[in-house]
C-alpha cells in the first residue's frame, strides 16, 4: 500500500484503559491528514476510514465530538487495522502509544458504542464510566438524547457557572488570549476550546475531556 508501512507485532501497553490489543487483522502505519466527523479521519494514503465500534454521531454531539477527534488524531501517525472494506473503510485505529482511538473517544464522552461492537467488553466498559461520571454527551446539555433538550422553566438559571474558576495561578502573559470564565469565551464566539487552541485551560475543562466551554 502506497504511504502505509505493516506493523507486525507492534507492542501493546497494559496500563491504560485506552490500551487494548490489536486486532488480527493486517495493520499499516498511517497518518492521519484529516478528520471527516466524529468518527470519521482520512488518512495518509488518501483513503477515508471510519473508526470501528462508534455510532454515527447525534446532532446534539456531532460537532463537538468532530473538534474532539481532530484534535486527538490528525496530524499524528496511526496503526489501522482495517476490519471491512469499502468507502469508508472500517478499522480498529491506535496512536502509536497503542490507545485505541475508539475506547478514548468513548471514554471522554464523544462517541457511542455500535450495536453491532456491543460484544467489545473495552467499549461498553468505556461507555459505563462516561455514563456514571457525565461526561460529554451524557453530561449537559445532552443528557444521553440525540437532540438539544428544550430548557425548562421550572428552575431558575444558575447565578455563577459551575466551571467558573475565578482568575489563574499566575496572570496570561502579554498577547495571550485568556477568558476568565467560558461566558467570555462565548461572548467572543470562541466557545467549545480544545486542548492546545489559544483560551483554552484546564480550570475551564471541568471534566478534564480537552474540550471546555462547550455549552
Amino acid at each position: 500500500m502506497s504511504g502505509s508501512s505493516a506493523v507486525p507485532g507492534h507492542p501493546v501497553a497494559v496500563n491504560s484503559p485506552t490500551n487494548v490489543a490489536p486486532s488480527t487483522a493486517p495493520t499499516v502505519t498511517l497518518t492521519v491528514t484529516s478528520v471527516a466527523d466524529g468518527r470519521t479521519i482520512v488518512t495518509s494514503d488518501g483513503k477515508q476510514v471510519r473508526l470501528s465500534g462508534l455510532t454515527d454521531p447525534a446532532p446534539c454531539w456531532a460537532t463537538v465530538a468532530t473538534g474532539f477527534l481532530r484534535n486527538a488524531v490528525q496530524g499524528k501517525t496511526v496503526w489501522v487495522s482495517v476490519e471491512a472494506e469499502g468507502t469508508p473503510r472500517v478499522a480498529r485505529v491506535q496512536l502509536t502509544d497503542t490507545t485505541d482511538v475508539s475506547v478514548l473517544t468513548i471514554s471522554k464522552g464523544f462517541g457511542r458504542v455500535a450495536s453491532y461492537a456491543a460484544g467489545r467488553a473495552e467499549l461498553t466498559k468505556a461507555e459505563t464510566t462516561a455514563k456514571q461520571t457525565a461526561v460529554g454527551l451524557w453530561g449537559d446539555p445532552c443528557r444521553g438524547s440525540d437532540t438539544t433538550p428544550k430548557p425548562t422553566t421550572s428552575s431558575p438559571p444558575p447565578t455563577s457557572e459551575p466551571n467558573d474558576p475565578g482568575e489563574p495561578s499566575t496572570p496570561a502573559k502579554p498577547g495571550e488570549v485568556y477568558y476568565k470564565t467560558c461566558a467570555d469565551a462565548r461572548r467572543a464566539g470562541a466557545a467549545p476550546l480544545f486542548k492546545g487552541q489559544p483560551g483554552y485551560r484546564e480550570g475551564l475543562d471541568r471534566h478534564h475531556t480537552g474540550v471546555a466551554c462547550w455549552f
